[in-house]
């Protein structure tokens, strides 16, 4: 589940908050500020297990090359301010 957590931590980061409803299945709230990044929605569920994902049909499925993890990606990188 590390890729739930790398999540968690970039949208808090950003201001919203994620909100576990069981193994696998989080609600989100984007700020107002990021939600052209998000198809204009402010209010997500994040599914990170196929099967959740399969049994939560209205649920984004959230893996590597996703929507949703690219959308994020990009807003770390718009918002770098330096590296190392």
């Amino acid at each position: 589940m590390q890729l739930q957590q790398f999540v968690t931590e970039v949208v808090e980061q950003l201001g919203g908050i994620v909100i576990p409803v069981e193994y696998g299945l989080c609600q989100v709230l984007i700020p107002e500020a990021y939600a052209p990044y998000f198809q204009h929605k402010t209010e997500l569920q994040l599914s990170f297990d196929y099967e959740v994902a399969q049994e939560n049909p209205d649920s984004e499925f959230v893996t590597f090359g996703s929507y949703i993890l690219e959308q994020l990606l990009e807003l770390i990188h718009q918002q770098t301010v330096s590296t190392m």
